[in-house]
């Protein structure tokens, strides 16, 4: 088996390798760090640290302390902003691909035993 490292482009060699942390406190860091650089580029716009981070604390304030709450969206900033909020008040999450068929779905959510669904659709 080769060297993993001496396979990467040189620029990838050199880079520093982040220390181990949680995904929210890597973007509570560089939310602190950097507000208003983008974090977020979608199909329908671009959003800041601080827009990411406002979204992710109203939505927190909805699922603190639930047990298990489903995402059930389509990808996007919303579906960013929520697993942030699930990761900042520490609840777990499943995420639920929006394509699915209705059953499955519906069996996710009964299986997971999810207590709150966070959604779009209607």
């Amino acid at each position: 088996m080769g060297n993993f490292q001496s396979s990467l482009p040189k620029e990838d060699r050199d880079a520093t390798l982040i220390k181990e942390e949680s995904l929210y406190k890597g973007f509570e860091r560089s939310y602190l760090k950097n507000p208003d650089k983008i974090a977020i580029i979608t199909p329908k716009g671009q959003y800041t640290y601080c827009e990411c981070y406002q979204k992710a604390v109203k939505i927190g304030s909805y699922i603190i302390g639930k047990k298990i709450v489903g995402i059930l969206m389509d990808k996007g900033m919303l579906q960013i902003a929520s697993i942030l909020a699930a990761a900042m008040v520490s609840t777990t999450y499943v995420p639920i691909d929006i394509n699915n068929p209705k059953e499955r779905i519906k069996t996710i959510i009964e299986q997971a035993s999810v207590e709150l669904i966070l959604t779009t659709q209607a």
